[in-house]
């Protein structure tokens, strides 16, 4: 049980059907019970073999790591950075992005 969403959700359910758990938009400061506050990154800036801007939603003081691999197979994620959010919205620019296709990942760094 717990406080995630209604009284038979628990820390990995999702009624808002968002796509995203209870326990992650809890820990990221959005409402699991709001369909639009999903946790999802995008890509803000984009300079092809240069850089990318990612900015995703966040809560003041929560850290974040960023991996990147060319082909989402296991074992081929790279960490490409770290920071720590100072608001609402946490943005991370790749400055050594591919030139071709990237995937990202970002993960809540817990205490």
């Amino acid at each position: 049980g717990g406080r995630f969403g209604h009284a038979g959700a628990g820390a990995q359910g999702g009624p808002d059907a968002d796509g995203t758990s209870d326990r992650a938009e809890f820990l990221r400061g959005l409402d699991p019970t709001d369909g639009t506050q999903a946790f999802r990154a995008t890509q803000s800036a984009v300079v092809p073999g240069s850089s990318v801007t990612l900015a995703w939603p966040a809560q003041d003081g929560l850290t974040f790591k960023v991996w990147r691999s060319p082909t989402l197979a296991d074992g081929s994620w790279l960490e490409v950075g770290s920071l720590t959010a100072t608001g609402t919205t946490a943005t991370f620019t790749d400055l050594a992005a591919p030139a071709g296709r990237a995937f990202y990942r970002i993960e809540l760094v817990t205490p």
